[in-house]
Formats: structure tokens, C-alpha cells, sequence
């Protein structure tokens, strides 16, 4: 027979762990996905990618979990920085951009320690430039794979969300350590939740 709750510990090394662990610990977001999953073709690919909570689910779970720390770019042009007496990025040179610094700027993402899709509602957006997030980077040099991998977690996080509650059990964690011997940061040794048909 099958069990009507399980427990089970996530592993995945992508950003899917820090997601189910996020909606594991925020019921009322998982209702509000929950409830604009119920009314779709989860096998439309156009439906699917018409979701603007699950968008926004997403996107804040990258926002506060950056896939790296950093990103490089080589300065293609001499650029003097707005506002500096004399500072000048020469073409050529290599420039980090902190995807955490932006990702935990509270100018642009208020209460930047608290989950909160609101971050990405259609209303937040308008308010910031969109370089501000740097979940797949901006501009020619995106990430040439986000819309698969977008497409992907849109696809896992719908089926088992229309299945599933994600509940916190007796061995889930308040806070979790990053798995640094991995490019993408999971949490290290997984974590445990409760599925709940």
C-alpha cells in the first residue's frame, strides 16, 4: 500500500533543493502556487510558461540562492563609472559583477533576507532595472541554456506540486550550510521534507 505521508530527503544539486526547502517552510506560497497550478494543462508548454507566481517563485528562489557568487565580463569599450573623479574600466579589462551583492541590496529587494516572490510580481519589476537580477545574467552574454532550465524546473516543481504538499518534518532544518564542493551551492547532505498527498 501506499503511504499517504512520506519523508524524504532532497539531494538535488541544482536550485530545485533550495525551492522545495523554501515552499516546505512557506505554506501560504505554496497555496498561492498551488492554486494557479489547478487550473492548468501542465502539459501546454504555452500555459506553462504563462505563470506569473510560479515566474515569480523561481525567480526569488534564484535571487536569494545565486547559482555563483560572481560573473565576468571583459570591458569592451573604455568606460569612464558615473560619478568617479577619474576612474576608467579600460577595454579589455576583466570586471566581477556580485550577483549577491545585487541579489541582497535592499534598495532594490526590501527585507532582502526574507523570502518573498512578491519580488518579481509584474508591480516590483517595473520599479527596478532588470539588471538588478542576474539569476541567468542580462544582455547578449545570458546564459545560453535558462530557457531549458527554466523550462525544466517549471515542469518538476508543477507535478509535484499538483501531487504534493511540501511540509516540514521533525528533521528539517531552520537553517541549512551551503554545499561548497559543488558549482551550483545545495545544501550540504541534502535536507529532509515531508510530501503529503
Amino acid at each position: 500500500s501506499i503511504r499517504r505521508q512520506r519523508q524524504m530527503c532532497i539531494r538535488d544539486r541544482k536550485y530545485y533543493d533550495k525551492l522545495i526547502y523554501e515552499l516546505a517552510l512557506h505554506p501560504e506560497y505554496q497555496k498561492m502556487l498551488q492554486d494557479e497550478l489547478d487550473d492548468t494543462n501542465l502539459d501546454n508548454y504555452t500555459e506553462l510558461q504563462n505563470l506569473p507566481y510560479l515566474d515569480a517563485v523561481i525567480h526569488e528562489t534564484l535571487r536569494k540562492y545565486p547559482g555563483a557568487a560572481a560573473l565576468e565580463r571583459t570591458c569592451t569599450k573604455d568606460y569612464k563609472i558615473p560619478g568617479s573623479k577619474n576612474v576608467v574600466i579600460k577595454k579589455g579589462q576583466k570586471v566581477s559583477i556580485n550577483r549577491i551583492g545585487n541579489s541582497y541590496d535592499a534598495k532594490y529587494f526590501p527585507n532582502p533576507e526574507i523570502f518573498n516572490p512578491d519580488n518579481f510580481s509584474k508591480e516590483a519589476r517595473a520599479t527596478r532595472d532588470p539588471y538588478t537580477f542576474l539569476g541567468f545574467s542580462q544582455g547578449p552574454r545570458n546564459c545560453i541554456a535558462m530557457r531549458f532550465a527554466l523550462l525544466e524546473v517549471k515542469v518538476c516543481i508543477a507535478h509535484l506540486l499538483t501531487r504534493f504538499n511540501i511540509l516540514p518534518c521533525e528533521k528539517t532544518k531552520s537553517n541549512f550550510e551551503i554545499d561548497r564542493t559543488t558549482i551550483f551551492g545545495g545544501i550540504a547532505g541534502g535536507f529532509w521534507v515531508k510530501c503529503e498527498k
